[in-house]
């Protein structure tokens, strides 16, 4: 929670739910028999490929915190300062 709240920094918070719960490659057993639900969610469509590239699209716009990570941008959740 604290770092959703910095302005300086974009936080992905819990990425995978969207396609862990909702989605069409969903493990959870959770909203299974709530077909509406799941639609009504939003997230239906989302799976763990979506997933991955919105963090493509989003790493995008901001400045890694560690710019000379050795691993790439899209297994950064939170970035600082994103770019204007």
């Amino acid at each position: 929670m604290v770092f959703m709240t910095q302005p300086d920094l974009k936080c992905i918070h819990e990425p995978f739910g969207d396609a862990f719960y909702y989605g069409p490659e969903r493990l959870s057993l959770r909203f299974e028999d709530d077909e509406k639900g799941r639609a009504e969610s939003g997230f239906s469509n989302s799976t763990y490929q979506t997933i991955l590239d919105r963090f493509d699209r989003e790493s995008a716009e901001v400045r890694p915190i560690l710019p000379s990570a050795p691993f790439p941008p899209t297994s950064l959740f939170c970035v600082a300062n994103p770019c204007k």
